[in-house]
């Protein structure tokens, strides 16, 4: 893995950072080698950055959360080999959507819910 990847991952400072670096690289290296890897930089970094956010101002805050590096690893190493759904980070929450109706058995098991509006299905961060 890139010296450079590495480096990016260490330095996030929010777990929305860190959700966004990695789902910047997970799409470059879900089918290679190198995802276990970057799977392993996740989870030694979200112990880190797990409770620590940014307001829209970029003013830092800790707040306490019930989330493991597991649950949003799961959600995503389940969805990266189902075709025709595009997946998508909006701060700390994964957007899925695509070819959803005919994957909604696996959106559920993955940990997804439906966002009826949006017509989406999302996986939201776990609050404590």
């Amino acid at each position: 893995m890139k010296k450079t990847v590495v480096a990016e991952m260490k330095n996030v400072v929010t777990l929305a950072e860190l959700k966004a670096t990695y789902m910047k690289y997970f799409l470059q290296y879900k089918r290679s080698k190198e995802l276990e890897q970057l799977n392993a930089l996740y989870i030694d970094q979200f112990e880190e950055v797990k409770e620590v956010n940014a307001k829209k101002n970029g003013e830092i805050y800790t707040k306490p959360t019930k989330e493991t590096a597991g649950y949003f690893l799961n959600c995503i190493n389940t969805l990266k080999g189902i075709e025709g759904l595009e997946l998508e980070m909006n701060g700390s929450w994964l957007w899925v959507k695509g070819d959803t109706k005919a994957n909604k058995d696996v959106l559920k098991n993955a940990g997804c819910w439906f966002a009826p509006k949006k017509k989406m299905w999302y996986l939201a961060p776990m609050r404590g």
